[in-house]
């Protein structure tokens, strides 16, 4: 919970950004809207908190309240998941979630968009996972590295490329989290 500048932890101001993200009918008007929490090195914890829907920008406004910081970057497990949810072969807590992809929308785009702070582990497999989703799934996944020193932007930059959208976007503050997500939502909306 290391705090930048204004005493808010990294996660206040991300649930904050993401308050402000999905109130602006600009950007939820073109497009659909989930949520997955991810996190905990030595337990891994995934979940599937807003499936991608017409009404997901709404229910996150009230549902990224409930996420909580801690543990580490556990990346394969997380774009393993998130691939098992686009394939429709996600089941959580007893529910079987179907894919958000329509079958035969040859138009339709799909994204990811991952947030993080840290370093992980096990990168050329968590690789793999995110080009499979985009050569496979037409799946594309952004990466926004939050408050991320210089040494492990390589790895960030390498996810963006990866996963299909080229460019790494960071962010050190509200101000430019709030443009790195708005940025990556208007190329996927475009």
């Amino acid at each position: 919970y290391t705090r930048i500048g204004a005493p808010k932890s990294r996660m206040s101001i991300a649930k904050e950004v993401i308050k402000k993200i999905v109130q602006d009918s600009e950007l939820t008007s073109g497009a659909n809207f989930g949520l997955m929490e991810w996190g905990f090195y030595w337990h891994p914890y995934l979940r599937l908190r807003v499936p991608i829907n017409s009404n997901g920008a709404k229910t996150i406004y009230t549902n990224v309240d409930g996420i909580n910081a801690g543990g580490g970057t556990y990346l394969v497990q997380a774009m393993n998941y998130a691939r098992n949810y686009w394939r429709g072969n996600l089941r959580q807590q007893g529910t079987n979630y179907p894919s958000p992809i329509i079958p035969g929308a040859t138009c339709q785009l799909n994204f990811n968009i991952l947030i993080s702070d840290g370093q992980w582990a096990s990168h050329s497999s968590a690789m793999a996972v995110v080009r499979d989703m985009k050569n496979r799934l037409n799946v594309k996944t952004f990466a926004v590295g939050f408050a991320v020193g210089t040494g492990n932007r390589s790895n960030y930059d390498s996810l963006a490329d990866n996963g299909g959208t080229d460019d790494a976007l960071y962010a050190n503050s509200s101000a430019q989290l709030l443009t790195a997500l708005t940025d990556a939502i208007k190329q996927a909306i475009s």
